[in-house]
């Protein structure tokens, strides 16, 4: 925690810390093909989201659900940079939405955002803004929750590096789906608080650098690894 904190602030490295590196699921063919992709992150998300979207090579052709914990005062600002890091539309959530390909709804800092099935099978997006059972507002918890509800086996979600827990209830229920968790390992992660949770509950089916995360999610959203 100290070596995550000292590179936060920007000071030397500290002396690595005795890790433990929990065996991540095996990994099989996904049941489904990808229909939305969630990612959740925290403390180091903004750095680890430039990373991620750097290595997504073509779109993937599906929605893509973001809570980055942020102050909702931050989250605007954070749209906009979020836009100069990839091609792909982003726009903050709002309820009424209709999940579009190639689209990031992100979540506004002072509501949780889920997503629900309506008429003639659209998936829709309803804010919450009730905090979650750990205190968070957004979370990723019901985020995943609610994907796992309105997709099933075709949801997927990437847990990045922040403090806490936030996204193990709801990477439970996801998996409980059908569904399948990409983690941000240990080694590039500030804080592997967030992804270091769902890793250790036996979430994952994969633990790799945010870089690698979009190439991964292509192969097996498609049945290929």
């Amino acid at each position: 925690m100290i070596d995550r904190l000292n590179r936060l602030f920007g000071r030397g490295a500290a002396a690595t810390p005795v890790s433990y590196t929990p065996t991540p699921r095996a990994v099989s063919s996904a049941s489904q093909p990808l229909a939305c992709l969630g990612v959740g992150a925290s403390t180091g998300g903004i750095h680890a989201l430039g990373q991620l979207f750097a290595g997504m090579s073509k779109p993937l052709g599906v929605p893509i659900l973001l809570t980055q914990h942020l102050p909702a005062s931050f989250t605007v600002y954070f749209a906009q940079q979020l836009s100069r890091m990839t091609t792909l539309k982003v726009k903050v959530a709002e309820t009424g939405d209709v999940l579009m390909p190639d689209t990031i709804y992100v979540a506004p800092g002072d509501a949780n955002l889920t997503v629900r099935r309506g008429l003639h099978g659209r998936v829709m997006i309803t804010l919450d803004p009730e905090r979650t059972p750990a205190g968070n507002l957004p979370g990723v918890d019901p985020m995943f929750a609610s994907m796992a509800a309105a997709y099933g086996a075709g949801a997927a979600g990437i847990v990045l590096t922040g403090m806490g827990r936030d996204g193990t209830v709801g990477a439970r229920d996801l998996v409980a789906a059908g569904g399948w968790i990409v983690g941000q390992d240990e080694a590039s992660s500030v804080v592997w608080g967030m992804p270091g949770s769902v890793a250790t509950a036996g979430l994952t089916c994969a633990l790799m650098e945010p870089s690698a995360m979009m190439a991964f999610v292509a192969r097996r959203g498609k049945g290929g690894q």
